[in-house]
Formats: C-alpha cells, structure tokens, sequence
C-alpha cells in the first residue's frame, strides 16, 4: 500500500454494503462522508484503525476515532438506536482512550435491535472525507472483524479549511439564525452527529444556507424534524444553541403541517415510554411460555414449588407494570425518575390493595372520596399521572426557597400528587383503560375476526410509519390485562411469515447474485420475526412483492382470526416464538396459528412468484437489483 492510501478494517463481521445501501439519506447520500456499512453477523465491535477515541455518544450507539493520519472516523451501530438509550451497547474504552486496530470497543445486542424492528447495520464513515479522501474502494462484499474492509486513497490536496476556531464558535448562531431564530423552535435535541430541531414552521430554515456553512455536513428533513448534520463536533454546536435560547418555548406550531407534528411527537412519546419496557415484558413472558410447555409435557405440575416459583416470576413484569412504566414516563416528561416510581409503587402498595379488597369506603383528608381501583398490569393511570407530576415537580420546584429545595421540591410533589392520584386522575384513567378493554372485549367478542385481519394486512405499515410499538403495546397489554389474550398476535405472525415468503420468492427468482443472498438471508430472518431487512431491502423495494405480503397477511389474519387464534402472553412473533400461541384449554388454537401460518407463506409466495413470471418490468428490476421508478 503506498503512503497516499491507507485502510480500513471491519469493525465487524457481516455483508459488505457501500453507504447507498444504506437506509437512511444522510448516510446514504454522503452527507456524513465516505464510507461502507456491514450488516453485522457478529456483537463484537472493533477499532477500523489505531487512533484515539475523541467522542461517545451518551445513547453509546456512536464512537468517534481520530487517527495519526488526521483521518476522523465515525462508527454508527445500527439506525435510529439512539432511541434505545444506550440499552443494547456495553462499550469497553472510555473517551481519550488510545486503541489499536482491531481492538474491541463495543459489544452489541443484535437481537435486542431486531426484536425492536430496528436496522442494526454498522456504519463505518470518514467525517472529514472532503478534506483528505480523494476515493474509497471496498474489498468485496463480505466482511470479517478486524480485516481490510475498504482502501482510502488520500487527498493530494485538501478540498476545503478545516473549520477554524473562531468559526466554530459562531456556527451555532449561524444555524439558529438560518432557522428562523429562537421563536421557531419548539424543541431541540442532538444524537452523536446531528441537530435535531423540531420547528413550529418548517418553511422558515434556509437549506442552502446552512448547507453551506464551514461545519456543516448537510440538512436533512425527516420523521417530522429538521436535522442539520453536524458530525463529531455536534455536542458543541448543541451547546452554543442552548446557550443561546435557553429551554425551547412550547407554544403551538404555526405550520400547515402542524397536526402531522403532533401525531409524529405523540408516537415517539408512547414508543419512548414503551419501548425500554419490552425486554422486561419479552423475558417473563417466555417464562409463562415456558411453564405452559412444560405442564403440557407433564414435566412439572402447577403445584411445583418450581412452578409456583416461575409462575410469580413471569408474572412480576405485568403486575408491577405501572413501576415500569414510571420510570420511563418520567424520562419523556422530565420528571426525576425515582420520584415517578414512588407514584407508581403507591399504586401497587400492599396497605392498597387491602383497602381496594376490603370493598369500603375511603377518604382522603376526611373528605375526599377515593375510588377503589386497581391498577395492578394497568398503563394509562400511571402515564397521566407521570404527566401531571412533571408540571406539579416544575411547580414546587419554582416556590421551594433554594436552601430547602432538596427537601421540599420532591415532599410538595408527593404531597400534592398523593389527592390527584387516587381521587382524580388514577380513577379517571382506570375507567379509560377500562373503557379501552370493553372496546376490544366487543371487538373480540362480537367481530373476532376484524383486528387479525387488519393487522395481518397492515402490520407491515405500522412498522413503516413506526405505529407498531406505539399502538400495539397498549392494546395488547390492555387486552392481556382484561382478558388473559390478544388477538393482534396472530395478525402479527402471518404477517411476518408472507414477509420472509415474498423476499424468499425474490431470492429465487432474481440473477442478481447479490439480491439472492439479501432476499434468502432477509427472508428467513423475517421468518423469525425480523421482518425490517426484507421489508425495506426486497419487498418494499420492488413494490409488488409488497402487496403479496400483504394480500397473504390479509389471508392468514382473517383464517387465525376466524378460528379465534389467541396470543397468550406478549412476545414478538416468529417461528421461534410459535409456542406463545399454546393454549393449555384449546388444543386448536396452535394448530390454527401454524395453518394461518402456512397460508400466509404460501399465498405471498406464489403470488410474488406470479407477478415475476408475468411483470416485465419487474423482471427487469429484480435481474439488474434497481429500485421502482
């Protein structure tokens, strides 16, 4: 190798892809630089070079390198997973740590990445490319951990400055400027590499300006935000802006697209709250899942000291859900999360539920009635009572003289939630969860078929607009709670199996060496319940086999739903997670899943099948693995 090029190893083991591949623009357009990606096969996560780690993204899904060479070097772990928290990566360096090439710095929960339908492809981009990359080539299309990914050859001569010191002190009020100022934003928040701005009128920023800002990367408009690209630098330039406006005011959009940046931050706020609760939830559900195997099988009896043990086990995730869901409300709300525990655990106290089993009357301050509820496996009582504490919190902490604050901001908030909680707010939002369990009771009862049919056809498009935790979660936890069962699962399932059978279908069909091996390996992962490669890399790409999915979705829902296929404990859906359809008191209800099941594959996979054979057009495309027009 000559001294105008140097490499890149693979950070981990998987396909090698170049950075248009990759589902999201500003990776796939270059805005962050030059690159590849890998979708990983492998947790490990090494260093592509020796340098020094110079940034750590505090959601711990981004590292940022800095070679001897000056070569700046970003390692995104999956797409989106900022959302996760830092839940799947368990780094191994720390910041200002010098590594070596090949050195471990991260290990990653692909299976946690995928159960929440995420895209766990590693990114590998220079972020300063257009300062020292004159080109990057990979070396094939697999790659194997700590080996030569790609060649960069270097820039003879640097194609911009690098940003100066005084530039970049200012760059953060040239983007607030170019945004529409202050009174434009309504909320503002940074991942390891981009701004993220949600604006009360998206017409106001001048992209071409800030494009062409010493230190911008580029702009991008999606998921309802304005996100200017920053790179490594992105935690200073966050810093100017806040320093600058202070806590973004709240006022109401002036946009015309307001309603749909409403529903948007409604989403992510229900997904925020329910999503770091779902290994929880997964794990005592199995658990159940278990039990119910093994009683089948005769290998315990459900008097067991061993059942009874697992038993309460698997069900302590459901019964203290409102502890759960505290704590992750008051991460979205603002609300210190210990204190949003406190007012869920009340809701649960055993000195409560005696009262609520007692049946008598109860008041509060000796005049206040207190409505006997309980709010054992129950979701909305808590949020609302989560929400209205975070503006109680701000409340006391504005009155609370600074030398007692520590004392008397968290007894106001107690004290005065304690009357909200168990007259007002907790009973109101029981009798919503209730009224929320007598609709799906009706539904289920009356029309047992309508919701596997619905959500075998369009579970694919939840997942497209990210609907799928934000409302299949309540509604099934609801319906698990207030039944025992759902009936979204079946819908689910064969949704995902016309998935894996429309990519399959593809993989059989195609000449395009490179579109076989996607479509088989998306294929049978979606299989498994990891429907989000074959969605957006085959299925989606292509548009027909899309509506295969769907058209044999449609068929598997509408058969498990008029057979009644119950889903008796929540847990994703897939081949592996079949036996959460046993039901010890219907024999057939297993039997249906898998039929419905079969159905599904079947359907999608002809009907993909015959479309290719009769489409020209798509021949066309799958042969030479182009997208639809």
């Amino acid at each position: 190798m000559s001294e105008s090029q140097f490499s890149l190893a693979a950070p981990v083991s998987g396909k090698l892809i170049s950075l248009k591949e990759i589902n999201d623009p500003v990776f796939s357009q270059g805005l962050m630089g030059t690159g590849f990606g890998i979708i990983p096969n492998t947790k490990e996560v090494v260093s592509p070079i020796s340098g020094e780690i110079v940034m750590i993204a505090s959601s711990k899904h981004a590292i940022g390198l800095k070679s001897p060479n000056g070569a700046e070097i970003l390692i995104h772990m999956g797409i989106n997973t900022v959302e996760l928290n830092g839940l799947p990566f368990k780094l191994d360096i720390h910041e200002h740590d010098i590594v070596k090439k090949g050195q471990l710095l991260a290990t990653v929960d692909l299976t946690m990445i995928r159960e929440k339908e995420l895209d766990p492809t590693v990114i590998t981009v220079i972020t300063n490319s257009k300062q020292i990359v004159d080109s990057l080539a990979l070396t094939g299309t697999q790659a194997n951990v700590g080996e030569t990914a790609a060649i960069v050859t270097k820039s003879a001569i640097s194609a911009e400055p690098t940003l100066s010191q005084d530039a970049e002190s200012t760059l953060g009020e040239q983007i607030l400027s170019a945004i529409g100022g202050k009174t434009n934003i309504s909320g503002l928040t940074h991942c390891a590499t981009r701004l993220r701005f949600t604006l009360k009128n998206n017409q106001l920023p001048n992209d071409e300006r800030i494009k062409n800002m010493a230190g911008v990367l580029g702009v991008a408009r999606a998921g309802g935000q304005y996100q200017v690209i920053i790179g490594q630098n992105v935690p200073t330039i966050y810093q100017q802006i806040i320093d600058k406006i202070g806590e973004p005011e709240s006022e109401s959009s002036t946009d015309t697209s307001k309603n749909t940046k409403w529903f948007s931050r409604l989403l992510d706020l229900i997904t925020g709250i329910f999503t770091p609760i779902l290994p929880a939830i997964t794990g005592a559900a199995m658990i159940k899942t278990l039990l119910i195997i093994l009683t089948l099988l005769n290998v315990i009896t459900t008097k067991s000291q061993t059942y009874i043990i697992l038993s309460f086990v698997g069900d302590t995730a459901f019964s203290f859900l409102p502890i759960f869901l505290a704590y992750t409300a008051s991460k979205k709300f603002g609300l210190n999360p210990f204190i949003g525990m406190v007012l869920g655990a009340m809701l649960l106290h055993p000195n409560w539920t005696a009262l609520v089993a007692a049946g008598k009357q109860v008041h509060l301050f000796g005049f206040l009635p207190v409505t006997l509820a309980t709010y054992t496996s129950t979701v909305i009582p808590i949020i609302l009572i989560i929400w209205i504490a975070s503006y109680i919190d701000k409340f006391a902490e504005k009155i609370s003289p600074n030398a007692i604050r520590f004392f008397t901001q968290p007894f106001l908030t107690l004290l005065i939630m304690v009357p909200i909680a168990f007259v007002f707010v907790g009973p109101l939002g029981f009798l919503v969860g209730k009224g929320l369990g007598a609709v799906i009771t009706a539904i289920q009862t009356k029309a047992l078929w309508l919701l596997p049919l619905l959500f075998g056809i369009f579970a694919p498009v939840f997942i497209m607009t990210g609907m799928h935790y934000a409302v299949t979660i309540p509604l099934v936890l609801t319906s698990i709670a207030t039944q025992g069962f759902d009936m979204l699962g079946i819908g689910y399932l064969v949704s995902n199996i016309a998935q894996g059978a429309a990519a399959l279908a593809v993989g059989q069909k195609t000449k395009d060496t490179k579109l076989r091996a996607l479509a088989f390996s998306s294929g049978l992962t979606a299989l498994l319940g990891i429907t989000e490669p074959a969605l957006y890399g085959v299925n989606l790409k292509y548009k027909k086999p899309f509506l295969a999915v769907m058209i044999g979705g449609g068929v598997g829902g509408l058969i498990g739903g008029i057979f009644g296929v119950k889903r008796m404990t929540f847990a994703p859906t897939g081949l592996t997670t079949l036996p959460i359809f046993i039901d010890p008191k219907n024999g057939g209800n297993f039997i249906w899943a898998i039929i419905g099941s079969i159905l599904a594959f079947g359907i999608s996979y002809l009907i993909t099948l015959i479309m290719i054979k009769h489409d020209k057009k798509l021949q066309q495309q799958i042969h030479s693995n182009k997208e639809t027009d």
